[in-house]
């Protein structure tokens, strides 16, 4: 007995092209969700955008490249970058992050520190929350 629904099928087509194109996974603690991801040797990139989140760090950029093979565990982001880091909010160009040290470096850097606006080419995160 088969009952044929035309409006599941337009849910399935659209439900299997959606899961095709985002990529989600959490690989110790950080979940990586790219769009169009392509993988390889141990790396994981897009540029078609994404949201990459762990412990009090929220990255979504164009540009993401992945890596977490051996001794290393590290992020580069560039293109609409904005960084949630330790309750502060940055935007810039690009961004090198190393989850082993949790610290890293974001290129032409904006923040916002009471009532000021900070900008410089490059702003520091440390592990403790301060730039």
């Amino acid at each position: 007995f088969l009952v044929y629904y035309p409006f599941m099928r337009r849910f399935f087509f659209v439900f299997s092209f959606s899961s095709s194109i985002l990529c989600g996974v959490d690989v110790g603690g950080v979940t990586v969700d790219l769009r169009s991801p392509t993988y390889r040797d141990g790396v994981l990139y897009t540029h078609e955008g994404g949201v990459v989140k762990g412990d009090e760090l929220r990255i979504q950029a164009r540009e993401i490249l992945y890596e977490k093979q051996g001794s290393v565990h590290r992020l580069e982001a560039e293109g609409d970058l904005m960084v949630q880091y330790k309750g502060r909010i940055y935007v810039g160009e690009r961004l090198e992050f190393d989850f082993k040290t949790r610290s890293g470096v974001v290129y032409e850097a904006k923040t916002f520190a009471k009532m000021w606006y900070l900008g410089s080419s490059r702003i520091e995160l440390r592990p403790d929350g301060s730039y």
